[in-house]
């Protein structure tokens, strides 16, 4: 794990209370930071994205009518974003 500060109290105070050897602690101005490698922040979850826009409401009918329960809602523009799982069923 990488901790990026510019102020090297909150860096010390951090390794204090943490004391994790684990943490690379680096005294940087975060704007004008460059990482120096890529981070790999992958946690082996999948997700679907719908391309197609739907109106929210009519989407979420549509899903919870076929098989899935969940919600769904618009961010304000252009992206929808919700929660659906697969309807168990009894038995």
């Amino acid at each position: 794990m990488l901790a990026v500060d510019a102020s090297p109290e909150a860096i010390a105070i951090n390794r204090e209370r943490l004391q994790a050897p684990n943490v690379e602690y680096c005294l940087w101005d975060i704007f004008s930071w460059v990482p120096p490698t890529a981070f790999d922040l992958n946690d082996q979850r999948e997700f679907h994205i719908v391309k197609v826009f739907h109106e929210p409401s009519i989407l979420e009918r549509r899903l919870n009518g076929g098989g899935w329960d969940g919600w769904v809602r618009s961010s304000g523009r252009f992206f929808l974003y919700g929660s659906v799982r697969p309807v168990q069923e009894n038995g």
